[in-house]
């Protein structure tokens, strides 16, 4: 009987575990990626939809009917710019998680379960063919690894003393920089070292205003990079980056200046995403936020950044434990790579911000105390104290 009630799980924790591992399976085994990703826009709505249902009672009316009002918005822009259905549908995934993302029923037990999928999926990774993917796909996908096997790790031993579990997960995270660096995955590599440093230095997620300003100032970066980098370029400054085989301007500011260029006289609800710089290939705009305001416009992209911007600051309320930390310390990770990919507006990479931000929004109990972490939160606390 014990058994069967440890093992048992509500429809939430059913929902989350099928979604994990139908895109753990559609990315780690190469063979089946082309399949699975037909259906991704379709089985990403599936998954919202019935997380909102199950938590519907839990969102209060006005906030239904806001979000409600914002989609309307979407679709009426949408009619004017001709944006695709399943970018629309990609929006309304994002606006409905902004609903049910902070009332979820998944318990820890599911979020190790689920860690451990995504563990075990890294070494199906590590050997396979990965000419299936590009670089930056291959950079993502360790980086993404790196944060679910440093949940699993920690969340698992955090009474343990093993010096062996430490050495293991010190091991993991080498190895996975490294791939990541091989891979020639920039923003991949940046969000990693942003992740590193994050888990390192808790107290900048422990004290409500430093985390405030530090996800306000990395947001709102991520829109106006763009423009910095494109400006940049039309006025010919050059970049050396000595440890890379790569040039500074990667070609994303030939795209990004095109938008801009477009985007004139479109401010209101944007130019839409069959816009393309060649009409027989598929718009790529290499930055999440930058997407969202050229894309749906001003109007949309003001309902959307306050909701997100909302939703993020949501996951410092619960820094006092580990599990939480780890993951929202993923979410900026994946922000910082949004940067210069579209990973958070994706079909077939939206599932990480997703299943992250319900960990990182899950309340769980404070930390019980971390021999891996012992030293530095000494030191971390001490200025988390100062700060406040």
């Amino acid at each position: 009987m014990k058994i069967k009630n440890k093992l048992k799980f509500n429809y939430q924790e059913i929902i989350f575990l099928l979604y994990i591992l139908y895109f753990t399976v559609m990315y780690d085994i190469p063979q089946l990626y082309s399949l699975l990703n037909n259906f991704s826009i379709i089985f990403n709505l599936g998954v919202s939809c019935m997380f909102f249902i199950l938590n519907i009672k839990n969102i209060s009316v006005k906030r239904r009917f806001l979000v409600a009002l914002i989609i309307l918005n979407l679709v009426i822009g949408t009619l004017i710019n001709n944006t695709g259905f399943g970018s629309i549908i990609t929006m309304i995934n994002l606006y409905l998680l902004f609903l049910y993302g902070d009332n979820n029923k998944i318990r820890e037990k599911c979020i190790i379960i689920s860690c451990f999928i995504v563990s075990i999926g890294e070494i199906f990774l590590m050997f396979a063919n990965k000419t299936y993917y590009n670089p930056n796909t291959i950079g993502y996908l360790y980086f993404i690894k790196t944060v679910f096997i440093s949940i699993l790790i920690i969340t698992k031993t955090q009474n343990k003393k093993s010096k062996y579990i430490k050495i293991l997960h010190l091991v993991i995270l080498a190895i996975n920089v490294i791939n990541i660096y091989n891979s020639g995955a920039r923003a991949s590599l940046l969000g990693t070292i942003t992740f590193l440093v994050l888990m390192l230095l808790p107290f900048l997620m422990k004290s409500k205003k430093l985390f405030k300003i530090m996800t306000f100032i990395i947001i709102i970066g991520a829109v106006i990079f763009p423009y910095i980098y494109v400006s940049m370029w039309r006025n010919g400054i050059e970049v050396n980056l000595e440890y890379s085989n790569k040039q500074f301007y990667s070609g994303r500011q030939v795209v990004w200046n095109n938008m801009l260029y477009e985007f004139e006289g479109n401010e209101l609800y944007g130019i839409g995403s069959r816009y393309s710089l060649n009409p027989s290939l598929h718009l790529n705009a290499h930055n999440s936020l930058f997407a969202v305001f050229t894309i749906y416009g001003i109007i949309n992209f003001v309902f959307f950044i306050l909701l997100f911007i909302e939703y993020i600051w949501k996951m410092q309320k619960n820094s006092l434990n580990i599990t939480n930390r780890i993951a929202t310390a993923g979410i900026i990770g994946i922000i910082i790579v949004s940067y210069y990919e579209t990973n958070l507006i994706e079909a077939n990479s939206f599932m990480y911000f997703v299943s992250l931000s319900i960990i990182a929004l899950k309340e769980l109990k404070e930390d019980k105390r971390n021999e891996e972490f012992e030293k530095i939160e000494e030191i971390n606390n001490s200025i988390y104290t100062n700060v406040q």
